[in-house]
């Protein structure tokens, strides 16, 4: 996806698939090499943004917790700056569906 993406011109992937598979590998608990999936992914730095509302597909939220981590991957050779964005109620539970990640390609 990434390179097609390149080769049409694209500079930025907005809310990719989330098990997209990096060329980072891990041993799972069966003991089997797996390729680390972009959801799984160690983001190594971020920030936190508080907001008194959002609104997200036509819904107002209020008190949100924005938190923006960021990172570098590599797919297929090639490195990717990727961004993932969680918000989060007050209370501390994550809105599932407002999990979204942007690749820079």
């Amino acid at each position: 996806m990434f390179e097609l993406e390149t080769a049409l011109g694209h500079d930025f992937i907005i809310r990719c698939k989330a098990s997209r598979n990096s060329n980072e590998m891990y041993i799972d608990e069966k003991g089997i090499e797996r390729c680390l999936k972009l959801k799984n992914q160690r983001f190594w730095k971020g920030d936190e943004v508080m907001y008194d509302r959002i609104s997200f597909k036509k819904k107002t939220y209020k008190n949100v917790k924005g938190v923006f981590e960021w990172n570098t991957v590599e797919i297929n050779g090639n490195i990717y700056s990727v961004l993932r964005v969680t918000f989060y109620q007050s209370n501390g539970k994550r809105y599932s569906a407002m999990t979204c990640y942007c690749s820079q390609v």
